[in-house]
């Protein structure tokens, strides 16, 4: 539920359809998971703001080969009504260059830009999908106006997704040419799976949940030999 925190303390939801003081917002999240329809740990994440007036910042759509971009989508949600959403799409690939109408089952916007700072942003998530240690991966960004900030890794993205043939061949190929690298590297030494860096991590987890575990049992390495 996207929540935007008012001058008095109040929560307001996107959609104008509530006003919650922190209180209702604990009590309509609790109500949901003991209905089971919210899952725990919750927590409350920050609300983005783009530089271009719109609701919802652009989301960039990084599609990874172990380090190397298969294509980049930009997904903009144009206006937020409940779930009365109008999405507009653009493909791109490594280079920035516009792919044009690669998936038809979209509504493809070719006025859709990816910001100016395409090559630092790009670098960002060939580092990412590297450090994942698969050989595919979706690094999702957003664009908000203080600059770019990071959304999550997606090892599956769900949905239909139908491209051409000539590019859903190109992705396969660079699919299998990634598997084949990252083979290559685990023989020279990298460790399998996720390599996390040597910053410290906030794990916001409770002790006992399974995701908790996995930061006690995390691969810490510096990123210098395998991450880019």
């Amino acid at each position: 539920m996207a929540l935007k925190k008012e001058e008095d303390g109040m929560f307001l939801s996107m959609d104008g359809q509530m006003r919650l003081n922190e209180a209702e917002v604990i009590s309509f999240f609790s109500e949901a998971y003991s209905k089971g329809q919210a899952y725990g740990p919750i927590f409350a994440e920050e609300f983005l703001e783009q530089d271009n007036g719109e609701i919802i910042p652009d989301d960039l759509k990084f599609y990874m080969a172990y380090g190397e971009i298969m294509q980049v989508l930009v997904r903009r949600v144009d206006k937020l009504n409940g779930l009365d959403q109008s999405v507009r799409s653009a493909y791109f690939g490594e280079n920035g260059e516009n792919l044009g109408k690669v998936n038809p089952s979209v509504n493809i916007d070719e006025g859709l830009t990816l910001p100016d700072n395409f090559g630092e942003v790009s670098e960002t998530a060939r580092h990412l999908s590297k450090a994942m240690g698969l050989p595919f991966c979706r690094v999702d960004l957003y664009r908000v106006n203080r600059g770019i900030v990071f959304g999550e890794i997606t090892r599956a993205p769900g949905g239909t997704q139908t491209y051409i043939e000539e590019h859903n061949q190109a992705m396969g190929e660079q699919w299998l040419q990634a598997k084949a690298r990252l083979t290559m590297d685990q023989l020279e030494g990298r460790p399998t799976g996720l390599i996390w860096g040597q910053e410290k991590t906030l794990n916001l987890y409770p002790v006992a949940d399974e995701y908790s575990r996995v930061y006690r049992n995390m691969t810490s390495l510096p990123c210098r030999r395998w991450c880019y």
